[in-house]
This record gives C-alpha cells, sequence and structure tokens, in this order.
C-alpha cells in the first residue's frame, strides 16, 4: 500500500491507476535487476534501467512543475 500511494503522490496519473501501476513498476524493477546480473542481457538490461531513470526523472521534474 505504502508504494502505490508514492505513485499517487505524483499526481501524474488518475488516483485509481496507482494501483495498476505499481505492480507493474516493481516487476520492470525487479526483471531489470536480475537481467543486470546475466552477462548476456547484460547490455538490454542497462538500457532498460536507464529508461527506468529516464521516466522516473520526467515523473519527478513533471511533479515540480
Amino acid at each position: 500500500r505504502g508504494f502505490i500511494k508514492a505513485i499517487n503522490s505524483y499526481r501524474l496519473l488518475p488516483i485509481p491507476m496507482g494501483e495498476y501501476i505499481a505492480p507493474v513498476v516493481i516487476a520492470a524493477e525487479l526483471v531489470t535487476a536480475i537481467a543486470l546480473l546475466r552477462r548476456s542481457w547484460r547490455r538490454q538490461a542497462a538500457m532498460q534501467a536507464g529508461l527506468l531513470m529516464a521516466i522516473f526523472t520526467i515523473g519527478l521534474v513533471g511533479n515540480r512543475v
């Protein structure tokens, strides 16, 4: 519940969307972390991690405006 509340606090999406977005974000972070451990997947995982960081940065900047 705490992570859903954190996502909703960004106020970039309608409030009920936090319940659906939170599991997707957690899954994306978990898959990225596991992929970074595999040598054969490292390049793609690094690109995915960069994309996640960019999305989070945009969310933070959008929340400040």
